[in-house]
C-alpha cells in the first residue's frame, strides 16, 4: 500500500514531522510505552518480517514520555540516564542498535510537562539481516529512579539499499573501568582477530561510546579524552570523542546541568555513532583499541570513571546504485521537536540529502513550496557530494514562508541529479507540517542586561551579545560590546515585510541561567570544572511604537546555553503578542540568603499565581500561593546551594518568571 508516513529518516509519528515518500512500509511495534523504573532490562519478543522482501531503509524510533511516580518517590524523570537498545536473535547474535540519554525532565519546566513526548530516531538498516523472523529487543535502562516511559517501533521501507551487508562482527562491548579496578582498560580491550568476508569490498568500524562517573577530575563524564585504533599492530587513528555541543541541545531548557560538554553524550539527546572506514582490509586482520594512561581517584567522593562501549565491524558489498539522491529530512520548515532550534523559519528551507549511489553528485534540481501556494525550483551546485555522504542544503530565501499565523505543509522533490533523473525515484520526495514564524513590528527595542561574565582578555565586556540578520544572512543590527552587569538598550528600525533572524550568543555557553561561583559544577577547562557568575541577566524585546512587551519565542528565563535564535518577519502588526505593556520581572532578596527569601513580581498589579523553589536536582522543595506584593519563604531548613525560584501565573500557564537564588548557612 502506497501512503505517506511521518518520519525523520523514513519514520512516522506525530503531526509536524516529515512525511515519507510513497512506498510499501511495514510497521513493527516492540515496547509499548513501558514504564522505566530502577536499573533494569526490559525485554520484548518481536515478530519481524521474514526477510523475503528487500528494504532500502529500516528505522527505529524510541519515544520517551513521562509517568507520575508513586507518592514519596524522588527524582521522577529528573535525571540523565543511559538507555541502550539491543537486538538479540535466536542464533545468539547480540547487537546494540541505538543509545540515548534521558533528559533532566522535571515537570515544572516548560518543555517537559507530564504530557511531554520526545522521539529519538535511529537508522538501523545495517542490521536488516538480523531484523527478521522472531527476535528479542532489549531496552536497558540505567536509571535509579522512575518517571520515564519508552515506546519502540520499527519501520521497514521496501526498496533497494545503498549496499548490502555481507557480515557483522561484534567487537568490544560492555562497561570498562578507566584508571581503577584490577584490570586496566587497555588490558580489558584486548586486540581482536577477525576475518573480512571474501565477498566484502569495504569495512566500517562503528562505535557507540559514552563516558560516565564523576571522580576527583570529573572523569569520565566531563573529562575530554581520546581513544586510539590500531590495525595489524600499527596505529590507524585517534579520535577525540568529547561532545561540545550540549549547550545547543534541541531539548532545552532542562532542569539540570544540560549545558555542559560531556564524553560523547548530552542529556536528552541520542548518542551519535562514530564511524571509521577501515581501508585496505583483506582476509584476516587484527584490531586494537586503547586509551591514555589514567588513575581515577574519588578522595572527594563521586563515582570512578568508566566507559560504556559497543563496537562492531560491518562488512559491505558493492554499491547497488550508480546515481541516487534521497531526501532524508526537512530541517526547516517543520514542527518536528528534534529541530526545535531551527524553527519556525521565515527565511529559507533547509533540506538533508544523502548520496546513495557510487557517482559523486555536483548538482541537484529541486521543486518545492507550501501546499496550495505554488511551487518553485532551485538547483544546488555549491560543491560535491561523494558516495554515501549526507549534507544539509540551505535553499535561497523563500518569500512564501512569511505567512499568517496558522499550520501549513511544505513539500520538496528532487527532479534531477547531475542533470538527469536518478536511479531511485521512491526516495525523492518529502513533506512536513509547520507553523508560521511570528510577525513583529518593524521598530523594536532590544533591552539586554548583562551578567558579570567578562570575555577572556577583556573582563569588562559581556560574553553575551545579540544580532539581527536579514534573509541573506547579512547583519543589520548588533550589540556585542555591552559592559558587564549593565543594562544596554538599543532601538532597531527594520524594513517592513521582510524576514529576519534574532540571534543571542553566549561565548561561555551558559546563557543567563548562571551558577554560583562557589559551586563545583561547570564546564571543563582542562584542570577542573569552573564555577560561574552569581549575577543573572536577561534579554527583552519591546514594540518601539508603544513600549509593549513582546514575548520572545524559545526564551525561557535566560536558560538557553550557548545561545538561541528565532525567525520573524515584519508585518501583520495585529498579530504581535503584546502582553501587558509592562516589564515584568521576579525580584528576590537577599541573594545569597541565609534564613528567608523575600520576593515580588515587579511590573504587574495583578500577579496572582504560585511560587516554587527548585533545587539543582530539579526537585520542587517549596510551593506556595502568590498574590501581588512582597512575600517571604523560609529557607532555614534547606541545604545550602543554588536554587531556582519560579513564579507561575494563574491565568496564563505559559507565563513563568525565573530567578536564580543562592542559599548559604
Amino acid at each position: 500500500m502506497k501512503k505517506y508516513f511521518l518520519l525523520l529518516l523514513m519514520l512516522a509519528g506525530w503531526a509536524g514531522s516529515a512525511l515519507a515518500n510513497p512506498g510499501d512500509t511495514t510497521w513493527v511495534q516492540a515496547h509499548n510505552d513501558v514504564h522505566l523504573d530502577w536499573y533494569n532490562n526490559f525485554d520484548t519478543t518481536v515478530a519481524f518480517p521474514d526477510g523475503s522482501a528487500s528494504y532500502r531503509k529500516i528505522s527505529m524510533t524510541v519515544t520517551l514520555g513521562k509517568y507520575q511516580c508513586p507518592a514519596g518517590s524522588q527524582w521522577c524523570g529528573d535525571w540523565d540516564y543511559t538507555v541502550q537498545l539491543f537486538l538479540m536473535t535466536k542464533t545468539g547474535d547480540t547487537m546494540e542498535i541505538g543509545r540515548l540519554i534521558t533528559p533532566y525532565a522535571n515537570a515544572s519546566y516548560p518543555r517537559t510537562p507530564w504530557s511531554w513526548r520526545e522521539r529519538y530516531i535511529f537508522d538501523v538498516t545495517d542490521y536488516y539481516h538480523l531484523l527478521k523472523d522472531t527476535a528479542t529487543v532489549r531496552l536497558h535502562y540505567s536509571g535509579y529512579s522512575g518517571g520515564f516511559t519508552a515506546d519502540v517501533k520499527f519501520a521497514f521501507v521496501e526498496g533497494t539499499r545503498d549496499r548490502d551487508v555481507v557480515g557483522i562482527d561484534r567487537l568490544w562491548h560492555g562497561n570498562f573501568n578507566y584508571g581503577h579496578g584490577n584490570t586496566p582498560i587497555n588490558t580489558a580491550l584486548a586486540a581482536l582477530s577477525k576475518t573480512m568476508p571474501s565477498s566484502a569490498v569495504s569495512t566500517e568500524l562503528k562505535m557507540n561510546i559514552t563516558g560516565h562517573g564523576g571522580d576527583d577530575n570529573a572523569c569520565a563524564e566531563f573529562c575530554p579524552n581520546q581513544y586510539a585504533i590500531s590495525l595489524n599492530g600499527t596505529q590507524l587513528l585517534t579520535k577525540n570523542f568529547f561532545r561540545t555541543d550540549c549547550d545547543r541541545n534541541n531539548l532545552y531548557p532542562q532542569s539540570g546541568t544540560w549545558i555542559y560538554s560531556r564524553a560523547n553524550w548530552c542529556p536528552g539527546a541520542l548518542v551519535h555513532t562514530i564511524t571509521h572506514p577501515l581501508q585496505g582490509l583483506a582476509g584476516a586482520y587484527n584490531l586494537g583499541m586503547s586509551f591514555p594512561a589514567y588513575t581515577s581517584t574519588t578522595v572527594n567522593g563521586g563515582g570512578p570513571a568508566s566507559y560504556t562501549i559497543e563496537a562492531a565491524a560491518i562488512y559491505y558489498g558493492a554499491m547497488n546504485k550508480s546515481l541516487d539522491v534521497s531526501v532524508d529530512d526537512i530541517v526547516a520548515p517543520t514542527n518536528a521537536e528534534y529541530h526545535f532550534r531551527q524553527n519556525p523559519t521565515s527565511r529559507a528551507p533547509i533540506i538533508t540529502v544523502h548520496n546513495g549511489g557510487s557517482t559523486t553528485i555536483n548538482s541537484i534540481k529541486f521543486e518545492y513550496g507550501v501546499t496550495g501556494m505554488g511551487t518553485q525550483t532551485y538547483t544546488w551546485t555549491a560543491g560535491n557530494l561523494a558516495a554515501l555522504q549526507t549534507m544539509d542544503i540551505h535553499f535561497p530565501p523563500m518569500a512564501g514562508l512569511k505567512l499568517n499565523p496558522a499550520s501549513y505543509t511544505f513539500h520538496v522533490k528532487v527532479l534531477e541529479v547531475n542533470g538527469v533523473a536518478d536511479d531511485d525515484m521512491l526516495n525523492n520526495e518529502l513533506s512536513s507540517t509547520f507553523n508560521a514564524a511570528p510577525a513583529l513590528p518593524s521598530g523594536i527595542i532590544v533591552k539586554m542586561k548583562s551578567n558579570e561574565e567578562g570575555r577572556p582578555g577583556n573582563n569588562s565586556i559581556s560574553q553575551t551579545s545579540w544580532r539581527i540578520e536579514d534573509a541573506n544572512g547579512t547583519v543589520v543590527a548588533y550589540k556585542g560590546n555591552c559592559p558587564v552587569n549593565t543594562i544596554c538598550t538599543d532601538t532597531v528600525q527594520l524594513n517592513f515585510g521582510e524576514a529576519y533572524r534574532f540571534i543571542i550568543s553566549d561565548s561561555a555557553q551558559l546563557g543567563y541561567w548562571d551558577i554560583n561561583q562557589n559551586s563545583n559544577t561547570g564546564v571543563w577547562q582542562g584542570t577542573g570544572l569552573a564555577g560561574y557568575s552569581s549575577i543573572a541577566g536577561y534579554v527583552r524585546l519591546f514594540n518601539a511604537a508603544n513600549n509593549g512587551n513582546i514575548l520572545i519565542p524559545m526564551y525561557y528565563g535566560g536558560n538557553f546555553g550557548g545561545g538561541f535564535s528565532f525567525d520573524f518577519f515584519t508585518g501583520f502588526a495585529n498579530a504581535v503578542n503584546d502582553v501587558n505593556h509592562t516589564d515584568l520581572s521576579l525580584i528576590a532578596y537577599p541573594n545569597p540568603a541565609r534564613d528567608h527569601i523575600s520576593f515580588e513580581v515587579n511590573g504587574s498589579s495583578d500577579a496572582k499565581g504560585y511560587i516554587s523553589l527548585i533545587n539543582m536536582m530539579g526537585q520542587e522543595v517549596i510551593t506556595q500561593p502568590y498574590i501581588h506584593g512582597t512575600q517571604q519563604i523560609d529557607v532555614s531548613q534547606l541545604a545550602g546551594g543554588v536554587y531556582q525560584l519560579i513564579y507561575h501565573n494563574e491565568r496564563d500557564q505559559n507565563m513563568r518568571l525565573m530567578q536564580r537564588v543562592v542559599i548559604t548557612h
